[in-house]
């Protein structure tokens, strides 16, 4: 069945805003869907906003904070699905202030973990959601 993400926008006091989307199908991992809804999110928001990422993907984090720094080309080679971190450090250095990125762990009923899971999950098996490379949107 492929891949699906999705990421939810929480606004104190509006209401939440949520998108599901099924990522280029090429190589499908769990740290690609999570990478393109972090990717996904952070195209979609304002640079003036203060922004905070909660993600259920370690590897995720680690990716991006080793792109932080000046990772050595050894170091870039681990890094899984590169040229999409690579696009999320370009768009996190676009904000006013630097959104953090914060992990939360994954099945333990976090209420806002579970809707995005869900959400994913659903993208993943709704074939009527066409499959997009987010990396042809340069």
């Amino acid at each position: 069945m492929g891949m699906g993400s999705a990421c939810l926008f929480v606004e104190e006091g509006e209401q939440n805003v949520e998108f599901q989307f099924r990522p280029s199908q090429t190589n499908p991992s769990a740290d690609k869907a999570e990478l393109t809804a972090i990717l996904e999110g952070l195209l979609k928001c304002s640079s003036s906003i203060k922004l905070s990422i909660f993600t259920d993907s370690q590897n995720s984090i680690k990716f991006i904070d080793t792109l932080k720094g000046k990772p050595s080309e050894r170091n870039i080679l681990k890094i899984n699905n590169y040229l999409i971190v690579e696009r999320i450090n370009n768009e996190l250095q676009r904000f006013d202030t630097r959104p953090k990125l914060y992990w939360v762990k994954g099945h333990q009923d976090d209420p806002n973990n579970n809707i995005v899971d869900s959400l994913a999950q659903s993208a993943r098996l709704d074939l009527n959601i066409e499959a997009k490379d987010i990396m042809n949107r340069m």
